[in-house]
């Protein structure tokens, strides 16, 4: 197998085991070393390429860590996890046999190298012989050119990339070389769904997270029913799911999951041949009988005001309800009489007095937003995700239009 890799700067092809891979020295002598193209140059380098991971090294152990990967810090908490070969592979080959990618395929790459979204497009592409075309940032002028000219065949797009490009889109229907639009990094709203699947979108709602080397769980959505985004599927290969702890939370096992994020930890583990352990994830949900995952939400996303749990996605769902309103964000605030209050920013017309009276008539009085903040964009990190530390940092900010 090889791995084709197109950036507006220049195309490569490499083989299994090319001589780059041995070099000690830069691949792309007298480049920035943050560019996008250099990133991925020297993640293709490290992981020792070929359809399994050979290693292109002596002394290469695949259970071994290789890469420490960013989490994405949604939770306003980044860290970052280890990785091994086997873990890479193992996510590669699932998420592959999920979506049909194959030799001839193009994957475009609009995310960000530090993160495995971005880093599972390039394991896949190499695992699967395919194409990963590479784009420095989001531009939805470039990708929307490139998939409509360039025979995209996948993209990976966050909820809020879909929704830019939507818009950018109209009323044109999806590229028919496209197969696959896997959406993830957050809930997918079933309206943004709706909209997509009725201009032909091929939506994949998927579920996973860095811990697990992407995705556990991906599903097509069907245009003929209700999109059912919390729905996210079987887990794909190798991977199990169960429901545990008085908080329904969702865990996972298989060989996709790390063996965690110390070093010396995974070390010993991997030496007194301790067998893996399950990854307790922050999202609570279900598996119903037919095996399928729903999704329900994060556990930290519900906060508990005056003894009672308030589900901060209801309280966005409700908001978005409103015509005037386009994104929202719910958080908990610290209280000094209520233990949490929920504080709401919101981007659309709506004015805020119009907001609260809309809340009013539709949300329990615990749930209700103490604080609404009318802003022009909500604060993201570069996979498109809300930055939660950021907006926490704006809601202790002096803020025009807030209640």
């Amino acid at each position: 197998m090889a791995l084709a890799l197109e950036h507006p700067e220049l195309r490569m092809r490499f083989g299994a085991l090319p001589d780059l891979l041995r070099q000690r020295k830069p691949l792309l002598p007298g480049r920035r070393a943050g560019t996008r193209l250099f990133q991925a140059l020297e993640l293709y380098r490290t992981l020792g390429a070929g359809p399994r991971f050979r290693p292109a090294w002596a002394g290469w152990n695949e259970d071994q860590p290789v890469l420490a990967v960013s989490t994405s810090g949604t939770s306003g908490r980044p860290g970052t996890v280890l990785l091994s070969p086997a873990n890479l592979a193992s996510s590669a080959r699932a998420v592959n046999r999920a979506v049909g990618l194959g030799p001839g395929d193009r994957w475009l790459n609009v995310l960000p190298l530090q993160h495995i979204a971005g880093i599972a497009i390039l394991v896949r592409c190499l695992q699967a012989g395919a194409t990963m075309v590479l784009h420095e940032r989001f531009d939805v002028n470039a990708v929307w050119t490139a998939l409509r000219d360039h025979a995209i065949t996948h993209i990976s797009l966050v909820p809020a990339l879909l929704a830019r490009l939507l818009e950018h889109a109209g009323t044109a229907r999806a590229p028919a070389s496209l197969r696959v639009v896997l959406v993830g990094g957050g809930h997918l709203d079933e309206a943004l769904a709706a909209r997509a699947l009725a201009h032909d979108w091929p939506i994949h709602v998927t579920w996973g997270m860095t811990e697990t080397a992407s995705a556990v769980a991906i599903r097509r959505l069907d245009a003929s029913a209700l999109p059912q985004t919390h729905r996210v599927g079987r887990p794909l290969a190798g991977l199990q799911v169960r429901v545990t702890d008085n908080q329904a939370r969702l865990a996972i096992w298989g060989p996709q999951v790390t063996a965690g994020r110390h070093p010396a930890r995974v070390r010993r583990r991997s030496r007194a041949g301790v067998p893996r352990r399950w990854h307790l994830s922050p999202d609570w949900g279900t598996v119903d009988p037919h095996g399928e995952v729903w999704v329900l939400g994060r556990r930290d996303r519900i906060v508990i005001s005056g003894g009672v749990n308030v589900p901060l996605e209801a309280v966005e769902r409700t908001l978005l309800t409103h015509p005037a309103v386009r994104e929202v964000w719910a958080m908990g605030l610290p209280d000094p009489v209520w233990g949490e209050r929920v504080a709401a920013l919101v981007v659309g017309e709506a004015e805020v007095e119009a907001l609260g009276r809309w809340v009013r008539e539709r949300l329990p009085a615990a749930w209700r937003p103490r604080e609404i903040h009318r802003l022009a964009r909500l604060p993201r990190t570069p996979l498109g995700k809300i930055d939660a530390a950021a907006a926490r940092r704006l809601v202790s900010a002096p803020l025009d239009g807030g209640q």
